[in-house]
């Protein structure tokens, strides 16, 4: 019989067998993987579309993408602003045009 250092007798450890191979982390019934309600840390930068992101990956892809649309919606307010003033300029034109018509 073994003892401690004070003296209690030490019960013996039972041996643990070790469980069937597996992934080593549990998953949902749709085959993703589960972190039980744990945070997860020190995600690799995503390379699939399914890929995980972190927030600061996020953050980044909604500026670049807010950015993109300021950019296009300036050219189309632009693209408006010179559309306006070619059609006001035609509108001279065709009025003076029926003025000369007598229309």
């Amino acid at each position: 019989m073994s003892v401690d250092v004070f003296g209690r007798s030490l019960k013996k450890r039972k041996e643990a067998t070790q469980g069937p191979p597996g992934n080593g982390y549990k998953l949902t019934s749709n085959g993703q993987f589960d972190a039980e309600g744990k945070k997860l840390c020190n995600l690799a930068d995503p390379l699939e579309p399914n890929d995980a992101v972190n927030l600061q990956t996020l953050k980044n892809f909604i500026t670049s993408e807010v950015q993109n649309l300021y950019e296009i919606t300036k050219r189309l307010r632009s693209d408006l602003d010179n559309l306006s003033t070619i059609i006001n300029t035609l509108k001279s034109e065709v009025e003076k045009t029926f003025i000369k018509l007598n229309f």
